[in-house]
């Protein structure tokens, strides 16, 4: 009787684990296989689409090797318990591709050859030869075939003579260049551009200027630049040409051979579109020449094992800042997963993170932006929130390696970040513009090689950057900064890091036309090899050691030396150190040697995703009104709304501080509140933020429930359009640990406050 319990026991227990998967079907998939099939094993469907007409939650698609020309868009969603798998059978290698072979070839000329096809993507349109890119016809010729020529290419140089409107350099082949375009990366070279050439003649062409309406990038004497997009240009191997008009494609085979069924054309954007969908995965498949589509309700996709390679192209680079940012595979919607991947060769970006919550670890992206824009490898765009970004190698790009611009509460650590300024200058291994941060932390990360010719700099967060926390990171191969700061800025805090190269360690000095003002940013136990440079009221500094000249293979203290045993202890940052106190810089002496970047071979196992919390951070949640979001401030009257003013660090009088958000107090008293929790008894703290307050009315900040009388700052009144800041001291009483802090408009008119940045810091240790 107990033997057949037990029995019975097992049954049921088999019965509530595989349950969920009860009824799921593996669908099998082969390229080669006779029409009519239905999916099984002995009858594959020939396309992925059939299965993914087919699949039902918690079914796989088991893909046989070889080459699938489609774009895939599953009918359904999986759920948490049963997703959707899409999968090699057993270890052979898939590819879905956005490319089409091009046949029927006749010779023209010497190594030239010619084939009717229909190429209708514009300045998205790409030619590939054996796999790999082929350049559309140019001069300067790229000088050589392989990828790492899409970054390291020949560039022709401005000579005397040069306007905003015309190219000169007698280098220039003599040819009629009329309806050709100009790629320029020119003046001071933030970013790259292309123009139309509307005439030419001997040592000139004539260029439609695409340049910033400051100039800030005109074509000028030493500007770098290229031509491309005539047949005339066609005179060397590895290059095309398309002749719209005619619907012919010209080629010169990498190898000078005849190019037979070599040679692809690219006629879709996307493997899978997964608009709309949830809890489908892919698995150990290649991408080749398309992307992935998502958008804001695809949830909890798994991407793992994938090698998507040449994710986006354009030709075309005329938004100036924005140009080609948000392309490559874009990952829109929350929950998603990406690891164990390779994701390369984008013209703009080639992972785009536009969501909440993803995990994206051991990661290869790489080669990205060899347009010169502000795209980059990765991106971490408007919207961002609650990311991990962990054990990552991203490397080469044509600006910076890793975009930072909407960070926001994300984790990034343990991330090898490399190789950034192959075409422009002025940039950082990291760049971010007005970055609301959200108590983003970044630690134990190499940044290292900004090939920039000059101005490249490691962490760099320029103008309006708020409420991020860097420690424990290691930079090197840079000239100008290891860490830089514009301004204004405000809780900033740097800890423990290391730089090993650089005519500064550490500098922040510029404000443009803002305030050169860095309240409540702090920087302790840091090493350099170099010194600073700062022009700025409120860097709190201490227990640094720069100048130091004794790293060991640009990361390890060397034993018996002033960084070693003296640096302060910060809960959280460096709990755990070895010997009488913690070691300044990013390697603690007989502590763990931690590596960084992507490892295949051994991906990386519990990761630690706990947040260090410094007690000096800023303790107001969604402090600068992230993405036009109130949570969790709560409203005092009607009038109160988050309003958007996007602008540069030039303005000065706009209604949002950099960053684009504010709160608008409107008609009547009116105003925002928020409880925050975490403090600690009988410890003072203050509370600030910026008013911008129009004529005849009145503003403050407020705190109460903290164990004290209610208490108010000094009010602002008529200063717009101008910024000003008021801060308020408050002791939390004994055993408190919350307290309610208020932005208020404490006047009744009719007219308008706007209220920004507000932070919340301890004081009393």
């Amino acid at each position: 009787m107990k033997r057949t319990f037990r029995i019975i026991a097992v049954m049921v227990t088999c019965l509530f684990v595989f349950a969920p998967f009860v009824g799921a079907k593996n669908y099998y998939v082969d390229s080669g296989a006779a029409k009519g099939g239905n999916g099984s094993r002995q009858a594959p469907f020939r396309t992925i689409q059939q299965a993914a007409d087919a699949m039902q939650p918690g079914d796989t698609c088991r893909i046989r090797g070889g080459v699938y020309r489609e774009t895939v868009a599953p009918e359904r969603a999986g759920t948490a318990e049963k997703p959707i798998v899409f999968r090699p059978d057993g270890n052979e290698k898939v590819t879905i591709t956005g490319c089409e072979k091009v046949n029927g070839w006749e010779k023209v000329r010497d190594h030239v050859y010619r084939a009717k096809v229909s190429m209708d993507l514009g300045h998205e349109n790409q030619v590939f030869a054996d796999g790999q890119m082929m350049f559309e016809a140019r001069w300067p010729n790229a000088g050589g075939v392989e990828p790492k020529y899409l970054l390291q290419f020949k560039m022709a140089v401005m000579d005397k003579g040069t306007t905003p409107t015309k190219i000169v350099d007698d280098a220039i082949p003599e040819q009629d260049w009329k309806g050709a375009t100009a790629w320029v990366s020119s003046h001071k070279r933030w970013y790259s551009w292309t123009g139309k050439v509307t005439g030419s003649g001997p040592g000139y062409v004539e260029v439609e200027n695409n340049s910033d309406s400051k100039g800030n990038h005109v074509c000028k004497k030493g500007g770098k630049y290229y031509l491309f997009g005539v047949k005339s240009a066609l005179d060397t191997a590895n290059e095309w040409y398309y002749d719209a008009d005619a619907g012919e494609l010209y080629v010169w085979m990498p190898d000078g051979g005849r190019p037979g069924d070599r040679v692809e054309v690219k006629r879709r954007m996307y493997a899978f579109d997964l608009r709309g969908k949830s809890h489908v995965e892919l698995r150990n498949l290649h991408i080749h020449g398309s992307s992935i589509r998502t958008d804001k309700r695809s949830t909890n996709l798994v991407f793992d094992g994938l090698r998507a390679v040449y994710v986006y192209h354009s030709h075309r680079a005329r938004r100036r800042y924005g140009s080609q940012k948000k392309t490559g595979i874009v990952l829109s919607g929350t929950g998603h997963v990406v690891r164990n991947c390779e994701i390369a060769y984008s013209s703009g970006t080639c992972l785009a993170l536009d969501g909440r919550d993803y995990r994206i670890v051991n990661n290869y992206i790489h080669d990205g932006a060899y347009m010169g824009t502000y795209a980059a490898p990765v991106l971490f765009a408007g919207g961002t929130r609650g990311h991990l970004f962990s054990h990552n190698t991203v490397a080469r790009a044509g600006r910076t390696t890793l975009n930072t611009g909407s960070l926001y509460d994300c984790l990034v650590q343990y991330n090898d970040v490399s190789y950034a300024g192959y075409l422009t200058d002025d940039l950082g291994l990291t760049y971010g513009n007005g970055v609301e941060g959200g108590n983003s932390e970044l630690r134990y990360n190499w940044f290292h090689h900004n090939v920039a010719d000059s101005h490249n700099m490691g962490l760099y967060f320029d103008h309006g950057c708020k409420n991020l926390i860097f420690h424990h990171n290691v930079i090197w191969g840079v000239d100008f900064a290891g860490m830089i700061n514009n301004q204004y800025g405000n809780y900033l805090l740097y800890y423990n890091n290391t730089v090993a190269d650089g005519r500064n360690s550490y500098r922040s000095t510029w404000g443009a036309a803002q305030d050169k003002d860095l309240y409540a940013c702090r920087m302790f136990n840091n090493v350099g090899a170099a010194g600073v440079a700062v022009k700025a009221e409120g860097l709190e500094t201490g227990s640094n050691s720069w100048n130091y000249k004794k790293l060991r293979e640009k990361k390890f203290l060397t034993p018996g030396t002033e960084p070693v045993d003296s640096a302060v202890h910060i809960p959280g940052i460096t709990d755990g150190y070895e010997g009488p106190a913690p070691d300044r810089g990013a390697y603690e002496l007989g502590g763990p040697q931690w590596e960084a970047g992507h490892d295949f071979q051994n991906p990386p196992t519990d990761i630690d995703t706990t947040r260090s919390l410094p007690p000096r951070r800023n303790l107001i949640e969604n402090a600068a009104f992230y993405a036009g979001h109130l949570d969790p401030w709560q409203m005092v009257g009607e009038n109160v709304k988050v309003i958007s003013h996007f602008h540069s660090q030039w303005v000065t009088d706009g209604r949002a501080m950099m960053g684009g958000y504010s709160a608008r107090l409107g008609k009547g008293r009116n105003g925002v509140w928020q409880s925050v929790t975490g403090l600690k008894p009988e410890t003072t703290y203050e509370l600030m933020a910026m008013f911008r307050v129009e004529k005849g009315e009145s503003a403050r900040l407020g705190v109460r429930d903290y164990g004290g009388p209610e208490k108010h700052s000094e009010t602002v009144t008529d200063n717009a359009p101008n910024w000003s800041r008021r801060t308020l001291r408050f002791t939390t009483g004994p055993g408190q640990t919350s307290a309610l802090v208020v932005l208020e408009k404490n006047s009744s008119g009719s007219g308008t406050v706007y209220a920004d940045d507000p932070g919340l810091r301890l004081i009393g240790e």
